[in-house]
């Protein structure tokens, strides 16, 4: 069997990575590295060459020597998932966010608000998402929500104005810097709004990606109705 250093890095550029990679390190009994670049944090503001050689920069020296590489930006996952995996096929990589029209569809939602940053709302394939999501998608501005998160000044006034007066189904918290603050969401959204992550679904594609049968055995559908509280 192959040895390995380490068997998951998640990668990021901000406090999500941070979320995921404890999130990830509590689930599996797996050794799990963080690497963060703060240096060149918001790679959502990036032209794609730039964001390209910074990630492969950054994770050059743990392409081939870990079993799955995170990358828990969902700008990245979005913007580089299919390059990487052409340019490594040796290297498994798991991205946040991959699954988003799958969970709707399961779901059975109709209206969804997707808190993202607009790094994200630019990316071509999160346009086609949005088209194949077959729901009606709410997305309110988010700007500097990531940077603010980063340093710990984002004001709880500006969950309750973004997410209190929605109504629709869910919620969904589409950029892992959000998960810092996804307890506030709850407490402001209308009661019957779910609020949704994806760290479930990522969860679960690490999980494949280590060649496991899920974490615990339960079905995409399962966890994603979990995910829902229902």
């Amino acid at each position: 069997m192959e040895k390995y250093d380490t068997d998951v890095v998640v990668f990021d550029c901000g406090w999500g990575g941070e979320i995921i990679g404890d999130f990830i390190a509590e689930e599996i009994p797996f050794r799990v590295e963080k690497v963060i670049d703060y240096k060149n944090a918001q790679y959502g503001e990036k032209d794609f060459e730039e964001m390209k050689e910074l990630v492969e920069q950054a994770l050059l020296k743990y392409i081939g020597k870990v079993r799955v590489i995170v990358l828990a930006d969902a700008v990245m996952a979005l913007e580089l998932m299919d390059y990487l995996q052409k340019k490594y096929p040796k290297q498994k990589f798991v991205g946040y966010g991959r699954g988003l029209v799958k969970m709707i569809r399961m779901m059975r939602m109709k209206k969804v608000m997707v808190l993202t940053t607009n790094g994200v709302k630019k990316q071509m394939m999160f346009k086609m998402m949005e088209k194949m999501a077959e729901a009606r998608i709410v997305e309110p501005e988010c700007r500097g929500w990531g940077k603010k998160i980063d340093d710990g000044e984002m004001m709880d006034g500006e969950v309750r104005r973004t997410v209190g007066n929605f109504r629709g189904d869910a919620v969904v918290i589409y950029a892992t810097g959000f998960l810092d603050v996804e307890e506030n969401i709850k407490k402001y959204v209308r009661k019957r709004t779910k609020v949704v992550d994806m760290k479930g679904v990522l969860l679960k594609d690490v999980c494949e990606a280590l060649g496991l049968v899920g974490k615990d055995g339960r079905t995409t559908r399962e966890r994603l109705k979990e995910a829902m509280g229902e």
